[in-house]
């Protein structure tokens, strides 16, 4: 038990059971082993945290006799720490739907800033495929996927996170979840309290041979942290995504949780990066580092160009 994930995970699933369950649980942890595990997980490309997704789909099975709240929490303790926070400091929704693929339920939602976190249950796993967030202003949400467990018969259980447009202020929002590009099937129309964020505009950029980075404007809420970038001197014709971290006085940990990049829709020059780790107090001094640029051809070839582009923010 010397390995931190280890121990994090005895901390996490240990739960003490009557001999009876426990072989039904063994059973189906062995059914598991010879079927195939099936976990759910959606986009930002991180090996450590499939692997954990993995590792609860197959602890998940004892617990899941707990009840679908307690999945809930062990799906956002092993997610990135801004998650948990989101997860920690939602507010009860209980609303449920019909859709053709079967039973939504939206347990519970945060909102601040930058993010807003869905905690999500369903009696199929294809029931949020494809779902679209929006607000009452006709304001779409960009997916960026999350944590989940999903039970060999289709049940699931997940956190879902959007970004926002542009950081939300302070206050009350109405948004709507739908299925994505189509006529509306069904809908879950709701509210959700906005938490907090500061946002900056710093309009700073780094040049490295040719190649330019600007950051056009920084926020840091209390799940997220999203630097906009706009980048210059690349081939337009590639598809480009940023590798880099995020460091807030000194400490770079809070990259560890994941990092994504996303392009701009009407403009591929224009990058998002978010990461899924926030504060509470964002005073300080920020760092955002761009130590690769990476771009791919339409036949997914690639071209590496290394930097790095820095750049030095101070919250006040």
């Amino acid at each position: 038990m010397s390995d931190p994930l280890e121990a994090r995970l005895e901390r996490l699933f240990a739960v003490d059971m009557p001999a009876a369950l426990v072989a039904r649980a063994d059973a189906r942890v062995n059914a598991v082993a010879a079927a195939g595990a099936r976990s759910r997980r959606h986009p930002a490309p991180n090996l450590r945290r499939g692997l954990v997704l993995a590792l609860v789909a197959t602890f998940g099975l004892a617990a899941a006799t707990i009840g679908a709240l307690t999945l809930y929490e062990r799906v956002a303790h092993l997610a990135p720490p801004g998650d948990e926070i989101a997860w920690e400091r939602s507010v009860e929704l209980g609303l449920s739907v019909e859709t053709d693929a079967g039973t939504l339920t939206l347990a519970r939602g945060y909102a601040d800033a930058n993010r807003v976190v869905l905690a999500l249950g369903t009696s199929t796993q294809d029931v949020v495929s494809g779902s679209e967030l929006r607000d009452a202003e006709g304001r779409t949400y960009v997916p960026l996927g999350g944590f989940g467990y999903a039970e060999l018969s289709g049940e699931s259980v997940m956190l879902e996170s959007w970004l926002a447009p542009e950081p939300l202020p302070p206050g009350e929002i109405e948004l709507t979840l739908s299925p994505h590009g189509a006529q509306a099937a069904w809908t879950l129309e709701f509210s959700l309290p906005v938490g907090g964020g500061v946002t900056l505009a710093p309009q700073l950029v780094a040049d490295v041979r040719g190649v330019s980075v600007a950051l056009e404007r920084f926020s840091v809420s209390p799940t997220a942290v999203v630097a906009e970038l706009q980048l210059g001197g690349l081939d337009a014709e590639r598809a480009w995504a940023t590798i880099g971290r995020v460091s807030h006085d000194g400490d770079a940990s809070l990259t560890d949780g994941g990092i994504q990049s996303i392009e701009g829709i009407d403009d591929p020059m224009h990058q998002t990066t978010i990461v899924t780790t926030g504060a509470d107090n964002p005073a300080g001094v920020w760092t955002v580092r761009i130590d690769e640029l990476v771009g791919f051809d339409a036949n997914g070839d690639q071209v590496r160009i290394a930097g790095p582009w820095e750049f030095t923010i101070t919250v006040p």
